[in-house]
Order: C-alpha cells, then structure tokens, then sequence
C-alpha cells in the first residue's frame, strides 16, 4: 500500500509494545507513536497538526479513534 502512494496507519487499542512490534513487521515506522492518554490533551487543532508525524495510535479508545477520523478528514485525508 505504501508503494502505491496510499498513507498506512495503525490505530488500536493494544499496549504500546504490542503495537511498536506488529507495527515493525508490517513495515511501518515506529519511532513517533502517539497513546490515548496523550491525544485526550491535544485540542482538535493539535491533533490534526500531530497527524502529519504520527502513523501509530495505541492505547486508543473508540472515542480517540473517532477524533483521529475526523481529525484525518479536517486535514483533507481519507
């Protein structure tokens, strides 16, 4: 998917760990993953900003990935 252009990002609930290491396996960079706990004290504007650096989400909510969606449609991604 990476090669044909398309923008490959992990958002789940699983623990940080769990996440660095299935992530590196598929071949997606893991060196700047943003957690759940974090994006709750990102305004929407923040989140939409740390979107262009971040392709891993963990420790994620149903609520967080929501916001991640809406964040990702406000910057014009689908």
């Amino acid at each position: 998917m990476q090669n044909a252009g398309v923008r490959v990002m992990m958002v789940t609930g699983d623990h940080l760990l769990t996440a660095q290491s299935i992530a590196s396996k598929v071949g997606l960079e893991t060196s700047n993953i943003l957690l759940g706990r974090e994006i709750e004290t990102l305004n929407d504007k923040e989140l939409q900003e740390r979107l262009y650096d971040v392709s891993i989400f963990a420790r994620t909510t149903p609520g967080h990935k929501l916001r991640i969606v809406r964040a990702l449609q406000n910057n014009r991604e689908r």
